[in-house]
């Protein structure tokens, strides 16, 4: 009798999964989907594989993940495709051939793409061709209002506002004080240079403002104003005070352990820049990381809609602030930059940041199309700021909003990523199939057990607990010791040499 089971599409997989969460029995799933137990269990044991095809936009239809012949040219030209896309590029079919090309000569394969291998490969990454239109082609709507009905929503029905996290860097000149005054008609002053002393300031919040996370990357490991001081936000470096892959990675991991110590789960939404992409080798628990839709983060990330913007408000009003009590100091002017370290502008930062209003962030995420239900009553005009003085500051306060917060990828960059990765699963693919001798310390002997098991006894003396588990362990080493030293039979004493 043949089977009546069918091969589930990745679509299909997605939804298995979500009728699981949502208490659905298996039985039930299985006659509603014509599949197995067995297969029920496959898909929420390969969970992860199933929802990056989703994260990673690619075509939900797909019964089998199928790779081409030459997987490091076809990675490479993705993640090189991303990053163009991130930055509002236009890639035409012929353009991604030549990349493709370019791409097989530094990976050494004898490869020539072609319009059937660009077609096929195009269908594997759900990537189509789409026609620019009139001056506002930089903003997707039309994908932002689809991403929203058929990726955001299901969040917003299935968790609270709690869960929904959004993530955004922004570059700050630290230092940078108005560079102009207003003076009598006939006076002349004089100016000063512009400070752009920098860093990269990382936020990552949720929608109702309870639990609010910043972080600086600076270009100095170790700043001489941190010594012997608290350092009141998280604090990162590279030479370029930019987000990096790496560093992405190792911020998330040490929030995971976070999250998960709260017994709490984060939907984290990001755009799809390149520094964004979580390191292979590492699995989170209790966050999952969702691309925004390419080309709509202006329209719809909460942090763009004016989060960072009244932050970045705060943060001039108290620089300027310091430097009118400065001025009445009596102390020149161009002293003033001098003042401020790093450690006294993260101090600031922490300060403009938690000056940042519940209300502000619900406004933001309720205009990016976050509609949570868990709304506070505001104003209809969703104007985030009605500040007199943010409206003075306008200049200042976007100064920094163009200047480049993430690593730009190189060809040479991706070609070294991929062939890493590839050398790492290699290496572990070796490893389960080899075993692998390794220099192993003598083993301690039995009199050298005892001697610890007397200094561990008198480290806990005061922990009758502790020392209960001690002398447990005691016993089971007396046990061997007893084994070993068991009499021997007669004729033991006998064997021949």
């Amino acid at each position: 009798m043949s089977s009546k089971y069918k091969c589930l599409s990745y679509k299909e997989k997605i939804e298995i999964i979500e009728k699981l969460k949502s208490g659905v029995p298996r039985k039930e799933i299985c006659e509603q989907f014509t599949c197995s137990a067995a297969t029920v269990s496959r898909i929420v044991k390969n969970k992860q594989v199933v929802t990056n095809v989703m994260d990673r936009n690619r075509n939900v239809f797909m019964k089998r993940q199928r790779t081409g012949s030459h997987k490091n040219v076809e990675d490479a030209l993705f993640i090189w495709f991303k990053d163009m896309r991130s930055k509002h590029a236009t890639i035409t079919g012929p353009l991604l051939l030549e990349k493709a090309d370019d791409f097989a000569k530094k990976f050494n394969v004898n490869f020539k793409p072609t319009n059937g291998w660009l077609e096929q490969w195009k269908k594997r990454e759900n990537i189509h061709f789409k026609n620019l239109s009139g001056e506002k082609s930089y903003a997707d709507t039309g994908g932002a209002k689809e991403w929203l009905e058929n990726i955001l929503a299901k969040y917003l029905e299935e968790y609270s506002a709690d869960n929904i996290y959004n993530a955004d860097e922004s570059a700050l000149f630290y230092k940078l004080v108005p560079n102009g005054t207003l003076a009598h008609k006939n006076e002349h002053p004089s100016g000063q240079k512009m400070s752009k002393d920098r860093v990269t300031l990382l936020f990552i919040t949720n929608s109702t403002g309870n639990d609010k996370n910043i972080y600086c990357v600076g270009k100095s490991k170790s700043p001489r104003c941190f010594r012997k001081n608290t350092i009141p936000v998280n604090y990162y470096s590279n030479s370029k005070a930019w987000m990096t892959k790496m560093l992405w990675t190792e911020i998330l991991k040490d929030l995971d352990i976070k999250v998960k110590e709260k017994n709490k789960k984060m939907f984290l939404f990001v755009d799809n820049a390149s520094c964004h992409q979580i390191m292979d080798d590492v699995v989170l628990s209790n966050i999952t990381v969702i691309f925004l839709q390419p080309n709509t983060t202006s329209l719809i990330q909460p942090l763009d809609q004016g989060i960072i913007r009244s932050f970045k408000s705060q943060y001039r009003k108290r620089l300027v602030s310091k430097q009118i009590l400065h001025l009445e100091c009596g102390l020149p002017p161009q002293d003033f930059s001098k003042k401020i370290d790093l450690l006294e502008a993260l101090n600031m930062i922490k300060l403009s940041w938690n000056s940042v209003t519940a209300e502000c962030l619900l406004n933001c995420f309720k205009k990016g199309g976050f509609s949570l239900n868990e709304v506070l009553e505001t104003s209809q005009d969703m104007e985030i700021m009605d500040d007199e003085f943010a409206l003075d500051m306008e200049e200042l306060i976007r100064v920094d909003e163009n200047e480049p917060c993430c690593e730009s990828l190189t060809d040479d960059g991706i070609v070294e990523y991929i062939t890493l990765s590839t050398k790492e699963n290699n290496d572990e693919d070796c490893c389960e199939n080899n075993v692998v001798e390794e220099d192993i310390s003598p083993k301690p002997t039995l009199k050298e057990a005892f001697a610890a098991m007397n200094v561990l006894t008198d480290y806990f003396r005061d922990n009758p607990d502790a020392r209960q588990k001690i002398h447990d362990l005691e016993n089971v080493m007396c046990q061997i010791n007893i084994k070993r030293l068991t009499q021997k039979n007669m004729q033991d004493y006998f064997q021949c040499n």
